[in-house]
């Protein structure tokens, strides 16, 4: 073998021979093999180190730039910089420009999140969407009559077989709100299920803020029920304030007002169930987000950013009536105009008044507990009723009207069962204690399927005699009675689906066990104060069981935490 390319070896440096020249007795030479580009041994390090190498001269030039002083035009002609003198920045290849010193984490984490969420949504069958949408009517229309079946359903057909993007945003929404906690998706798992419903509801977000509409509206209203669900308070108002924002610019909050302001007060009201899914939709529809907006900040103390439309539905909120045929029409009805004096009770509260129980005080309370009672006076004390064909029918807006009754009549009232020094105090009790009872007797008559597939405002009103009981028997030594427990299993039944109520069971348990075996757990001393409502310390309490969780947490009855 006789070759010339062994060129990269001097004259003097001599190669061994090898075993099979010398048994040949033949005269070998080497042959040296072409250079080849690519990955082999160190090339990737001294391309790394090359870079950094350039990098830190670049940031090495840079600094002196920065830090030569500045010529004024007062300077000696001696120091003026003439312009072809001037310093200019050696360009740098796009390659060596463009490699980071440090990963960006975040950005990519958001879009290693982004991309699995769309796998996962890629990977379900169309059917499945047309289920979740089912499980939308039959188990939330009822309460929440926003949306139309017939739109839905053609939205749902134009769904390709393979859905990487749902275009309408109501039915986006909608999806992100039953993904979440659907057992037909348990192919995903719990946290691939929680990152598409998060990939959805920031899509629905981004939509609904740029393209204002009655659709958005009604989208923004689904992710404000699924992040009070998630237990994010905070969120829920931000979001429920979006919507205000959207109904003011779009003109429908306007549009009510003049309504009601031509109608006699004691007309005021809102329309019949049917009227919110019809094709003129926007006056029933602004009812739904004023009702559910009430109902899920009882107890928070801030002026309504509708303030023209809220302050006359407070001014005739002792005037008119619901019509009382309809449960649904109550229970907005509720809502939307009998709960404005509640409010208005707790913004006096934050601005200084009202801190005792006398005087101008004790008319407004007994006025809220009056107003409050004369929605559910006269109604059965259960939510089901058997047809004529056998069925058993479940109305679950008979349900919430009476916990919300009772459940602001003892928010109302507790801020005052423990002040001794007050003359009042056996009546704030004796309030508080009939519609502790109260709610017991409608959850006691509920079925635990129910009380699960429900919406997280039932927590929310349930908690409310849980913590007033659980107050009282702590500051007073006031045994609670047997029936507690009915409230304590019904906010269990709620958890298998709600982080919320997950969160307030695990709170719960915590002033039981402090309660009952002076454990002590360290739970916020803010719970114990009832001048707070549960979303005032909401904050406060979850980062509490974030921490404390595992020591009462009913894995195989609530599910992950999230």
């Amino acid at each position: 073998m006789a070759s010339s390319e062994v060129s990269d070896h001097s004259d003097d440096q001599r190669l061994s021979k090898t075993v099979f020249c010398v048994k040949a007795k033949v005269e070998c030479q080497y042959l040296g093999q072409p250079r080849k580009r690519g990955l082999r041994a160190g090339y990737v390090t001294e391309l790394e180190s090359r870079i950094e190498s350039l990098q830190g001269q670049f940031d090495a030039l840079k600094n002196s730039l920065t830090s030569t002083p500045v010529v004024t035009t007062s300077a000696t002609p001696s120091l003026i910089i003439e312009p072809q003198q001037q310093f200019h920045l050696p360009e740098i290849s796009p390659a060596a420009n463009s490699f980071p010193r440090k990963p960006i984490n975040g950005t990519s984490r958001h879009l290693a999140e982004r991309n699995g969420a769309v796998a996962d949504l890629m990977s379900l069958p169309s059917s499945y969407f047309h289920t979740l949408a089912d499980f939308w009517f039959k188990e939330d229309h009822n309460w929440l009559p926003i949306l139309e079946y017939e739109r839905i359903q053609a939205s749902l057909a134009e769904l390709p077989d393979t859905v990487d993007y749902i275009p309408d945003v109501v039915l986006r929404a909608v999806i992100a709100l039953k993904i979440e906690y659907s057992s037909q998706a348990i192919s995903l798992g719990y946290k691939g299920r929680r990152r598409l419903s998060l990939h959805l509801r920031s899509e629905v977000l981004t939509e609904a803020m740029a393209n204002p509409s009655l659709s958005s509206i009604q989208a923004l209203f689904i992710i404000a029920l699924l992040d009070f669900g998630s237990d994010n308070i905070p969120s829920t108002f931000n979001i429920m304030s979006m919507c205000r924002r959207t109904g003011e610019h779009i003109g429908i909050f306007r549009q009510l007002l003049q309504r009601i302001e031509a109608q006699s007060p004691h007309q005021v009201g809102p329309p019949s169930r049917e009227t919110f899914t019809s094709g003129n939709s926007q006056v029933a529809q602004t009812w739904g987000i004023l009702a559910f907006d009430a109902a899920s900040s009882l107890g928070v103390s801030w002026q309504d950013k509708t303030a023209a439309l809220i302050d006359h539905l407070s001014g005739i909120a002792y005037v008119t009536a619901p019509d009382f045929r309809d449960s649904f029409v109550t229970h907005v009805h509720l809502a939307a105009i009998g709960l404005q004096p509640v409010h208005d009770f707790f913004l006096s509260f934050a601005r200084g008044r009202h801190q005792v129980l006398e005087g101008e005080t004790m008319t407004a309370t007994e006025d809220i507990y009056h107003n409050s009672m004369s929605y559910i006076r006269g109604m059965p004390t259960s939510g089901y009723t058997i047809l004529a064909d056998g069925a058993v029918d479940f109305d679950i807006n008979h349900i919430f009207t009476r916990l919300l009754s009772h459940a602001a009549v003892i928010m109302v009232y507790q801020r005052y069962v423990l002040d001794n020094e007050n003359q009042n105090i056996q009546l704030a009790r004796d309030r508080c204690m009939e519609s502790y009872h109260q709610i017991i007797d409608v959850v006691r008559n509920m079925s635990d399927a129910d009380t699960e597939i429900n919406s997280p405002a039932f927590a929310h009103f349930v908690a409310q005699a849980i913590r007033f009981r659980l107050t009282l028997e702590r500051g007073t030594g006031i045994a609670r009675e047997a029936v507690f427990d009915i409230l304590m299993h019904a906010i269990n039944m709620c958890a298998r689906r709600w982080p919320l109520a997950r969160r307030l069971d695990v709170v719960f348990r915590a002033a039981l066990a402090e309660i009952d075996y002076q454990a002590p757990l360290g739970l916020p001393e803010e719970f114990w104060n009832l001048k707070k409502s549960t979303h005032d310390i909401s904050e406060s309490l979850k980062t509490w069981v974030s921490t404390n969780k595992e020591l009462l947490w009913l894995r195989n009855l609530n599910g992950p935490y999230a």
